[in-house]
């Protein structure tokens, strides 16, 4: 049964469209189940169900998963997870205090389901169990700080004339998230491509200009598409071609297998009459191209040298700092950041190397949103549901623990611990091998050796 949901969701995201279709589809599901549920006006799907007779002392006990349509594919477990529970609720013999199974709208990873999500439903002192899905199983009370910033390149005029006699357009597309991609690869960067070719135009001293940037909006998510538009003079074309031809064929060669639709073509434009009269202005694009290249866009890591002082939390990574999308509008630009960090003082650190970078090409740096880390130090939740993971299911190996690790990451959980008072939260991360015994865990909870809660 636990399977046949994501079979189910798999086969029928061809016919979904959206975040809110997926939604709606499990409304529906619930809705055959004999499930009641609500959705609030950020399109958060709510179950509820009260306390069971003499429960009702009991702490409630929350089941929180992201629903995002551009993910989905590499969320199956932790929804197949919430849907048994929600499920099970119907079961007489799953006794204990309240339950809240929440469905959070994550729309291209924007998190708007938990930012906005009511403080009602995330009662004082809840017991709250965060859902996704990874390679691996494991615990964690500890995920990242989260920034979203803004470089603002805007010259007083922001556009020139052209004096170039040759357009190349550029296209990049087809970067779609394939389902339980498994790659030596990380997900190809449209935004490295333009900060590659900007590189080699000023290297070459080629004369060029700019007459169009257009990146898709993917939110807080790496952007999937480029439209650029290039414009040279026809003596430096058969060059600049040879080299584009050289490059393209490599990148799609790296990233064919994963996303079999990826795509990096040009196209030559010579008719002067079908060229644009008007450009980027030289200098925003000068400052575009020296901003891209010197702020960081990746993971930051710790140095082979460098003491790791966050704690002996034996971590990869202390921060990340990515361009999530570029926005042109009236020919000025602005490049959108989403910028991750252990806590508030790397947070900084990074941010502090964004807002240089800016100021030194004569671009103006904001700070939009500021998000803090999570840290839950209640430790009795995690060490009982540790215990439990064996206790409760039938292992062959009965060595099998569920690890606790830190989350390198910004999670949802930062979100609902600003919900209320006193909250115990755990984020759990399910392999598709082991969401049986997740859920088993927790619809067993009123098990645990404290004999508390569901």
């Amino acid at each position: 049964v636990y399977h046949n949901y994501s079979l189910d969701l798999s086969a029928n995201i061809e016919h979904l469209n959206s975040t809110e279709d997926i939604l709606t589809y499990i409304s529906d599901w619930a809705e055959r189940q004999g499930v009641p549920s609500q959705m609030d006006e950020y399109k958060n799907l709510i179950f509820q169900k009260p306390a069971t007779n003499g429960k009702e002392a009991l702490p409630p006990t929350i089941i929180c998963v992201d629903i995002d349509y551009q993910t989905i594919n590499n969320n199956l477990s932790d929804i197949s997870t919430a849907q048994y529970i929600v499920a099970a609720a119907n079961d007489k013999n799953l006794t204990g205090g309240p339950l809240t199974v929440i469905f959070l709208n994550n729309e291209n990873d924007s998190k708007i389901g938990a930012e906005n999500l009511d403080p009602k439903f995330i009662k004082p002192e809840s017991n709250i169990f965060y859902l996704t899905s990874n390679d691996i199983s494991y615990s964690s009370r500890s995920s990242f700080a989260r920034s979203i910033s803004q470089i603002e390149i805007n010259n007083e005029n922001n556009v020139e004339n052209r004096n170039c006699d040759t357009m190349i357009k550029i296209k990049i597309d087809g970067i779609n998230p394939s389902a339980n991609i498994i790659s030596k690869h990380k997900e190809p960067s449209v935004i490295s491509q333009l900060q590659s070719i900007l590189t080699r135009l000023r290297s070459k001293s080629t004369n060029f200009q700019i007459a169009n940037i257009s990146v898709d909006d993917n939110g807080n998510l790496n952007p999937r598409s480029l439209e650029f538009d290039l414009l040279i003079n026809k003596y430096d074309l058969d060059s600049y071609t040879k080299w584009l031809d050289n490059k393209s064929n490599k990148f799609v060669k790296k990233y064919k297998k994963d996303y079999p639709d990826i795509s990096y073509k040009y196209e030559v434009v010579s008719d002067v009459n079908s060229l644009p009269n008007t450009v980027f202005n030289s200098e925003n694009i000068k400052s575009l191209s020296n901003i891209l290249y010197t702020i960081k866009n990746g993971d930051y890591s710790f140095n082979d040298n460098e003491e790791n002082n966050t704690k002996n939390q034996d971590l990869r990574i202390y921060g990340k700092n990515y361009i999530s999308g570029i926005e042109t509008k009236d020919y000025s630009i602005k490049l959108n950041i989403l910028t991750e960090a252990y806590d508030k003082t790397y947070l900084e650190q990074i941010n502090t190397e964004n807002s240089t970078a800016a100021s030194i090409f004569n671009a103006k740096y904001t700070i939009e949103k500021d998000i803090p880390s999570f840290e839950n130090k209640h430790e009795l939740l995690i060490k009982m549901l540790a215990k439990a993971y064996t206790k409760v299911n039938l292992f062959t190996n009965r060595n099998a623990t569920l690890p606790e690790k830190w989350d390198e990451e910004f999670t949802t959980c930062s979100y609902l611990l600003e919900k209320n008072d006193n909250l115990n939260i755990i984020h759990l991360s399910i392999s598709r091998n082991d969401g049986l015994n997740i859920t088993n865990v927790l619809l067993n909870y009123h098990k645990w050796p404290t004999g508390k809660w569901i």
